[in-house]
């Protein structure tokens, strides 16, 4: 079974010593980053459930000390909140599907000039079912083409914006983007790092896309880059 534990341990004298732990069952944890007014934010993919298509949800939960575990060697869950199926597929048969998979997550600062202090996360959003080929109500794209997924959370977990970015038009004959890193950048925006097969003829490419935050949601400047490799 899939599940995974959070440890926090520090080192003096060359000695580690553990300070907190914390456990979730059915969760694959990617990444962490450092939490506003302490403690630790933790991104990872929570599976929904145990049939054959095994969708995967994103789950951001806030880590903090807890007081009464012995010694406070423990931590606390503050909050969690999830992220999955951003273009709406519809369920089939009464079956999820969608996998998002979250890859990063960083702290964003509003003295960096962003609307508040909060957390961003950079996922890939699509299904690899192989027999599922389901239309889009939000943009017409295909469950079977793989999109970026870009979310910004406030540092209470509160949502303020999520979105898919692909380069090319909806329903096109094109490939598929999933982001693998998220950086802020000097105008309050962020660089998406993707792995991309649309620029070019090759299966194995990488791609940036450019958004800024103007609120809800964020738009795509309209710029990418993509290099084979």
């Amino acid at each position: 079974d899939m599940a995974a534990a959070v440890s926090f341990y520090t080192l003096q004298k060359g000695v580690f010593t553990r300070e907190f732990t914390t456990y979730f069952p059915e969760l694959s944890i990617i990444d962490m980053t450092e939490g506003h007014d302490g403690g630790l934010v933790v991104a990872g993919h929570l599976r929904t459930n145990d049939h054959v298509w095994a969708p995967h949800k994103i789950l951001i939960s806030k880590l903090i000390q807890d007081p009464s575990s012995p010694q406070g060697r423990d931590m606390a869950i503050a909050w969690s909140t999830e992220y999955y199926n951003p273009r709406e597929f519809p369920a089939v048969e009464g079956k999820d599907y969608i996998r998002d998979e979250v890859w990063e997550i960083i702290t964003v600062y509003a003295s960096d000039g962003y609307p508040e202090d909060g957390y961003a996360f950079g996922a890939g959003d699509g299904d690899e079912t192989g027999d599922v080929d389901e239309v889009s109500p939000v943009d017409g794209s295909s469950s079977s083409i793989w999109h970026c997924y870009a979310g910004y959370l406030g540092k209470d977990g509160t949502k303020i914006w999520d979105r898919t970015y692909h380069l090319k038009e909806p329903r096109d004959d094109y490939g598929h983007e999933a982001c693998e890193a998220i950086a802020t950048t000097a105008d309050g925006g962020f660089l998406l790092f993707s792995d991309s097969d649309n620029a070019t003829d090759f299966p194995n490419d990488f791609g940036f896309i450019k958004s800024v935050d103007l609120g809800a949601p964020a738009i795509w400047l309209g710029w990418s880059r993509a290099q084979h490799i």
